[in-house]
């Protein structure tokens, strides 16, 4: 009997068995990371985003408020004119999501290490865009004043409304959940008074504020949790309703160390001279006192450059093989009165 000196081998990966053996494997995994990265990242939808296919910048327009007056029986009608301005975001440099393996057909066909690696490529690059973000709607909420638009670089335009941080009275009220319940509404009371009423107002907290709330002795002392008067969430599921309207999100993300040095949690933009972006410093800051975060879209601005990808590259010289994954985005404060922080004393 003979046998034959080469057989034929199902490549698991191809389509039809045609074409490139790992595209079915490339497209699994990109999925998968895209979608890790979906249900990890909860800042991006969040922001006024933008997508640009070219170039690094984009400018956002800042539109004013208009008046109005009375008009005089025979006069000429005048129209007003409503002040403008603009901020330009610009993109930082390509965060990226390696991981290499020394057999890609193994690696990609055992389930639970597949799995693994897409749930990490996607946690990082969701965390640095969480992190970014959070940072920025944190110094959007610190700025009060003319002076503080100037010092974070931002142009004032004519009519410019500002809120003011909001600070709890004594140390350890950022752990009760009566103290931050009123948080919430003082800052919500501000929003309403300079008739900021943009899309929908989210709060961000840390998981120890958040789950403050939850940590309830008793429920009839508490409106937020009391069904009787309109309170909803769970406490045996974790779920914290929306409070005066406000949707309360937990994520551990949110910046709460001094950063004015550095980045501590997550890796900076390089500098010029690393031939990088030059916005190294762009979303350091002091967060030490940061314990929440309430905002609506208008306040940060997203700009996009590359959605998540994901690439196969060999490396013949390794004997393996790179899963790569990437993001080219960028963060910057749009309109500051539509971001008010909690701030621990």
């Amino acid at each position: 009997m003979s046998f034959p000196t080469t057989q034929i081998v199902s490549r698991t990966g191809q389509h039809n068995n045609q074409g490139d053996s790992r595209a079915g494997f490339l497209k699994l995994f990109s999925g998968e990371v895209l979608t890790a990265h979906r249900s990890q990242n909860i800042a991006l939808s969040l922001t006024r985003k933008r997508t640009i296919k070219e170039g690094k910048s984009k400018v956002f327009p800042m539109i004013g408020r208009n008046t109005a007056y009375y008009h005089k029986p025979g006069d000429l009608i005048q129209a007003s004119r409503i002040p403008g301005a603009e901020r330009t975001i610009t993109i930082d440099d390509v965060a990226v999501a390696p991981v290499f393996i020394a057999d890609i057909d193994e690696a990609m066909n055992h389930f639970d290490v597949r799995k693994e690696y897409s749930f990490q490529n996607g946690e990082a690059l969701s965390d640095i865009i969480d992190y970014n973000i959070f940072r920025m709607v944190a110094k959007a909420g610190l700025i009060a004043s003319v002076e503080d638009m100037k010092a974070a670089g931002l142009m004032p335009i004519k009519g410019q409304i500002y809120t003011e941080p909001v600070s709890f009275k004594a140390a350890g009220d950022e752990l009760d959940g009566q103290k931050i319940y009123d948080a919430i509404f003082e800052a919500k009371s501000q929003l309403d008074r300079k008739k900021l009423k943009a899309g929908k107002f989210v709060c961000v907290l840390p998981p120890d504020q958040y789950n403050a709330l939850l940590k309830i002795k008793n429920i009839d002392t508490s409106p937020w949790m009391h069904r009787d008067v309109g309170g909803g969430g769970s406490v045996s599921q974790g779920v914290v309703p929306t409070i005066g309207g406000i949707r309360i999100l937990m994520s551990a993300n949110l910046p709460s160390e001094n950063e004015t040095e550095g980045l501590i949690d997550t890796p900076e933009p390089l500098l010029d001279t690393e031939i990088g972006s030059g916005n190294q410093a762009k979303y350091r800051g002091d967060y030490s006192k940061v314990v929440g975060i309430i905002f609506a879209d208008p306040a940060v601005g997203t700009l996009e450059r590359w959605n998540i990808t994901s690439k196969i590259v060999d490396e013949p010289l390794r004997f393996g093989t790179t899963l790569l994954s990437y993001q080219l985005v960028g963060h910057d404060i749009i309109e500051p009165e539509f971001a008010i922080t909690l701030l621990k004393q």
